[in-house]
């Protein structure tokens, strides 16, 4: 179930499943435990959730170690825009997951430790290789899974939103455009 989370005029941000105050933190932690949020600006409605999200990248990235590769991440999001941010957004994250992948290399190395230390027989050594392997794509194919379900979610509400904001100027160009012709039909009265 989506956790609502209301934003006030003062920028608070309240909790109404928890009905308490949160902060952005409290926003980024909700995020990555992976709770289906949408942010609601409490005076007009409007979904905020991919400004909101926006915020959280902008203070969580702070504290990114590799800043030129995130930098050059989030420009690349910038200059493709619209659907194929989305691209961008996967191939980005599906990328940080090969850090903490592991891979055969790695496994041996771990896996011959345990032999030294007589953890684990040589007869065994194979098999525990592959059982981590195994377990770690299993990982990354589940989270590269997660990741799709959430780019797709988010670049939802950003096409809905984008669909609402350019529904409104429509009626609102078209507000404008009877104005103009009752003071065009004004006009020629006179």
């Amino acid at each position: 179930m989506t956790r609502i989370i209301k934003r006030y005029v003062n920028r608070r941000l309240y909790d109404t499943e928890q009905k308490k105050q949160i902060t952005l933190q409290d926003l980024a932690e909700l995020v990555k435990d992976d709770v289906e949020i949408q942010v609601i600006d409490n005076k007009t409605g409007e979904d905020i959730t991919a400004d909101m999200l926006v915020q959280v990248v902008r203070r969580e990235s702070k504290g990114w170690k590799d800043a030129v590769g995130s930098t050059k991440v989030l420009a690349d999001m910038v200059k493709k825009g619209g659907g194929t941010m989305a691209d961008v957004l996967r191939k980005g994250l599906l990328a940080s997951i090969g850090v903490f992948s592991l891979t055969k290399e790695r496994a041996e190395e771990l896996v011959d430790e345990l032999v030294k230390r007589g953890e684990v027989s040589k007869e065994e050594k194979a098999k525990v290789v592959k059982e981590l392997v195994d377990k770690a794509e299993a990982r990354s194919k589940e989270l590269a899974k997660k990741i799709d379900v959430q780019v797709k979610n988010t670049m939802a509400k950003m096409k809905t939103t984008k669909d609402e904001e350019i529904q409104s100027l429509k009626e609102k160009i078209d507000h404008l455009t009877a104005q103009v012709e009752t003071l065009q039909k004004k006009m020629k009265t006179k």
